[in-house]
Parts: structure tokens; C-alpha cells; sequence
């Protein structure tokens, strides 16, 4: 009979348990009205996260709302020798202050990610890791100013969870699946009205956009960051200082595409598949409009799981839910919950497992002109010494202790023998 697995049960338990908690959560945080939401959401957050043994640090990174919430446990000893232990990140968004933020939407989604921290905080009495859960408000400065802290490159993955409608509530495992756009915002030296746009537009692809803000700025939006600065050096828009015409050009903000880590989604797929998480059938979507999460996904292995209660497929109304926290929703937000802890518990187990996903994203990046070194578990460090008065080093060799006079029947006295 194969042996239980402890950590995986403990999770499962802990899950189940803490499901009315975190239900209580969500419906408190949906009937809360902007701006008072966020408020709201960080307080019940860290709340149940603070019950389950997590260090909790507010306003993260001198932003405002922001929290990181840690737990870990670590053999000192193996650390000492140069290893470093698997680091689980989990990552839910907070709403902002617009009036047409869904409080339910954020709250869903958080719930999802409040349940595989605690399941993966349960997993720690037996294995040695760090789960570290963020909190970030969804807005670029926000984010850009977590991102400085460096925390993101302390993890070795990533993930959240975000509800979508029905028809859109599938694990991203192939391509033209999960995919976001890439933006570009720049300045230009001129009046933008200068520019000719009947032609600029005409010779715009299917998903890209261009569009003139503020203060001399133009919003390029297009499947990859390399196309859209091509965009910009557009014949079309004259002295942008990129083709070698006109001053330098002021780029005011870049967000790379979504670089979805699909060995990821296939592992939580498989999870899915087998706890009964109920997933739309596979298919392509356009891509997104970019978040937050393009430009984290170039810096860790990252993954959003969409989840969906219902079924349908109008590709049109996939992106635009409309939630409503009934039974059948919570009973899903749990089950991604589930799905995403078991796979960080499979990360935190198999060093492969997340060397292949590190691999990926390398290779991902360097396809863009980004070379990046690969993240190391071994040999982080040479072998630290012991702290002093921890181990002195024992004297090798017998000791006298270890020696004995014997004497028996037939044999001389050895207190009398003279042998020289």
C-alpha cells in the first residue's frame, strides 16, 4: 500500500477548512463600493493569511495598500552548504479607486490565491520552502514601484487566478491562448496632430492600435514591444527621432507582451482535470488588453488561471464577465485554488519541474534580445563556516576512553606483565 502523502493531505484539509473564511471574504469585499474596496480587501486578506502563520508587511514598497505576506521554513544547515529552497509566489491584484472597478472581480480572484497560500502554508510542516503572496493595486506605477523592491526575482514562479465569462475559462496551454498585448507610450517632439493618421492607420495590422494622449504622447498598442516600435518609426509619423529624425525620442512607459508559461498552465490543467475543476473547452482568443502581469511575466515564470462558472463561448462577452458570487462560482474559485497549490507543491518538490519552466522563460526572452542567467538551487554560495560555538570540529582518531584492560581465564595478569 503506497505511504500517504502528508503534505498533500494537510493542504487539501486546510483548504476545506479555511473555504468559509474565505467565502465570508468575498461576499463582504463585492458588496463594498469604490474606493473603500481595497481597504477593505487588504484587511480581510492578511487577516486570514496572519491566521495561517504568515509575516505580513503593509504598504509593501512604499505603495500605498500594498502588502507581502511570507512564510517559510528552512534547513539552516543545507542553506549553509550553498542550497537555496524553492520560493512559491503568488501574486492577487486590489481595486483601484475608478467607479467602474468590480469589487466581486477582484474578490474572486483573491479568494482563489488566499486559498492555495494557505494550502501551501499547511505543506511547510514537511517540506523546506518560502510562499510569499503579494498584494498590488492594478495600476502601472504601482506595480513598477513593487517590481524595484526586487521582489519578483526573489520567486522561481508565479501565480494568480482572475475570474473570466463563460467560454473563457480554460488552462492557457497552447499558444494564441492567455496572450496579452504589448503598449508603448512615447512623446513626441511635435504636435501630434501633425501626424498623418488616415495612412498611419491604414497600414495598422488586425490587433494593433495607435492613439494620441496627452501632452504630446501617442498609445501604441500591438501584439509584440518589437512591433510597436516599429509602429513609431512609422513613415508616417515624422521627426519621432527614432529613425534618425528629430530630437530623441521620450519613451514615458513599455509593457513587453504576456509571456505565458504554458508548462505551468499544463501542470495546473492536470490538477484540474483530476479535482473535478470545471474548465470551457480549449480555444483561441485575441489577445488583451496588457496588465500588470506582461511585464512581471518577463522577469519570472508567471501564470494567471482563468477561471469561469458556466459555460458558453462567444468570444465577443469572454472578456467582459459579469460576476455574480453565486454557489457554483465560489465552489469554483476553490477548486483553482486547489489546482494552484498542488502545483506549487510541485514546484517547491521537483527542482526540474521548475528549471524547465526558468528554461523556458529564458529562452522566451532571449528570442527578444534579453539574455538573462538561469536561476541556481545548488552551489548559490560556497560552504559558509559554522557560527562560532555551533559543531567545533571533533578530534578524529581513538581516544583512551575507547580502550579497556582485559583479563580472563588462561590469560597472565596485564598488571604484571613486563614485555617491554
Amino acid at each position: 500500500m503506497p505511504a500517504r502523502d502528508t503534505a498533500r493531505d494537510s493542504a487539501f484539509s486546510t483548504i476545506t477548512n479555511t473555504r468559509t473564511r474565505i467565502l465570508d471574504f468575498c461576499r463582504e469585499v463585492s458588496i463594498t463600493v469604490s474606493p473603500d474596496a481595497s481597504q477593505t480587501m487588504v484587511s480581510g486578506v492578511t487577516a486570514i493569511l496572519a491566521e495561517h502563520g504568515f509575516e505580513i508587511e503593509r504598504d509593501f514598497g512604499n505603495v500605498p495598500g500594498a502588502f507581502r505576506a511570507t512564510r517559510f521554513n528552512h534547513d539552516s544547515e543545507a542553506m549553509r552548504k550553498g542550497l537555496r529552497h524553492a520560493h512559491v509566489g503568488l501574486l492577487t491584484l486590489l481595486p483601484g479607486t475608478l467607479a467602474n472597478d468590480s469589487s466581486a472581480e477582484y474578490a474572486s480572484g483573491a479568494g482563489a490565491v488566499i486559498a492555495a497560500a494557505v494550502g501551501l502554508a499547511a505543506t511547510l510542516t514537511a517540506e523546506h520552502a518560502t510562499v510569499t503572496m503579494l498584494g498590488v493595486p492594478d495600476d502601472v506605477d504601482s506595480a513598477r514601484s513593487i517590481a524595484a523592491t526586487g521582489v519578483f526575482e526573489e520567486t522561481d514562479v508565479l501565480f494568480g487566478a482572475r475570474p473570466v465569462a463563460p467560454g473563457a475559462g480554460f488552462c492557457y496551454t497552447i499558444t494564441g491562448t492567455g496572450d496579452r498585448l504589448a503598449s508603448l507610450t512615447v512623446r513626441l517632439n511635435h504636435d501630434p496632430r501633425s501626424i498623418d493618421w488616415e495612412s498611419t492607420r491604414a497600414s495598422l495590422g488586425e490587433l494593433e492600435s495607435i492613439e494620441a494622449g496627452d501632452d504630446n504622447t501617442i498609445v501604441v498598442m500591438a501584439p509584440t514591444l518589437p512591433r510597436a516600435l516599429a509602429i513609431v518609426e512609422s513613415p508616417f509619423i515624422p521627426a519621432t527621432g527614432m529613425n534618425g529624425h528629430g530630437d530623441p525620442l521620450e519613451v514615458i512607459s513599455r509593457t513587453g507582451e504576456m509571456l505565458v508559461s504554458r508548462i505551468l498552465a499544463r501542470r495546473v490543467k492536470t490538477y484540474g482535470d483530476n479535482l473535478g475543476f470545471q474548465m470551457d473547452k480549449i480555444r483561441k482568443l485575441p489577445p488583451e488588453m496588457p496588465s500588470i502581469w506582461n511585464n512581471i511575466s518577463h522577469i519570472v515564470p508567471a501564470y494567471e488561471l482563468a477561471f469561469s462558472a458556466g459555460s458558453g463561448s462567444d468570444a465577443d462577452t469572454a472578456h467582459d464577465p459579469a460576476i455574480e458570487l453565486t454557489d457554483d462560482w465560489l465552489e469554483q474559485m476553490t477548486r483553482a485554488g486547489e489546482c494552484l497549490c498542488f502545483a506549487g507543491l510541485d514546484v517547491i518538490r521537483d527542482e526540474s519541474f521548475r528549471a524547465i519552466a526558468d528554461d523556458q522563460l529564458i529562452k522566451a526572452l532571449r528570442e527578444r534580445g534579453v539574455e538573462r542567467p538561469h536561476r541556481r538551487w545548488l552551489g548559490v554560495h560556497p560552504v559558509l563556516p559554522k557560527p562560532d560555538g555551533e559543531g567545533a570540529p571533533k578530534r578524529k582518531g581513538p581516544h583512551l576512553k575507547d580502550f579497556s584492560i582485559i583479563s580472563g581465564p588462561g590469560l597472565p595478569n596485564p598488571l604484571l606483565r613486563n614485555d617491554n
